[in-house]
């Protein structure tokens, strides 16, 4: 992995106008309101991997959830890739076999998870560049809301692991670790419920270096949840 120079970070995300967002949210805090937080933490997202294509190299990709050419002119800046048809698990799969065919690693994040930092995907890219052939970021719901690979999954891994299950994270672990080491991140809160709307305010109060849309999303979540 010392020799690989061509990393993808992909971020799957869903277009507003073409899918509904944040759905569960949406559901305790209004369409709007749900809408407006998913704005915000996908441009947060962006800055971090704009960063992150600076100091560590990266391709920062956007894997769009919609096929049509109107919705990925939606998203700005980046490479858009479409995440194809089926299932997350097979939109995984598809995801990253393609990008894996170019690239000597891939990286997924989601547009949930905005207090994800450079620092982050530094410690993944650490993690592959260190000898491990995969990297996961537990989700505080038991998911995963960042997964790294420097090596080729069989056919049907991302299959046999429950999506949107309380073991879907330590599922993922354990069918990566049929193949290698897998280096475990620190765990971070994505965002699905109002309740995580909290958590995810003190993830960014406690970073070190917040970007102005880390902070201007921390001040919208003050507003929106009173203390």
């Amino acid at each position: 992995m010392a020799q690989a120079v061509k990393v993808a970070v992909a971020a799957f995300v869903k277009t507003p106008g073409f899918s509904a967002v944040k759905t569960r949210l949406a559901a305790e805090i209004g369409q709007e309101r749900a809408e407006e937080f998913y704005g915000l933490a996908w441009r947060a997202v962006s800055t971090c991997l704009r960063t992150s294509a600076r100091t560590e190299g990266v391709t920062p990709i956007w894997a769009v959830a919609e096929a049509l050419a109107a919705a990925h002119a939606a998203w700005p800046e980046f490479l858009v890739v479409s995440q194809g048809e089926g299932s997350l698990s097979e939109r995984l799969t598809k995801v990253y076999r393609e990008l894996f065919a170019a690239h000597d690693a891939v990286i997924f994040v989601g547009a949930d998870c905005p207090q994800l930092s450079p620092a982050d995907v530094a410690a993944a890219t650490a993690a592959l560049r260190g000898g491990a052939p995969f990297a996961v970021g537990p989700a505080a719901d038991g998911g995963f809301y960042l997964f790294a690979g420097k090596s080729a999954v069989p056919p049907g891994l991302f299959e046999r692991v429950p999506m949107s299950a309380p073991d879907t994270g330590q599922r993922l672990v354990t069918e990566l670790r049929r193949i290698g080491p897998v280096a475990i991140l620190p765990q971070r809160t994505d965002v699905d419920l109002a309740q995580d709307l909290a958590a995810c305010a003190r993830e960014l109060a406690a970073l070190a270096e917040p970007s102005p849309e880390q902070l201007r999303l921390a001040a919208w979540i003050a507003r929106a949840v009173p203390a």
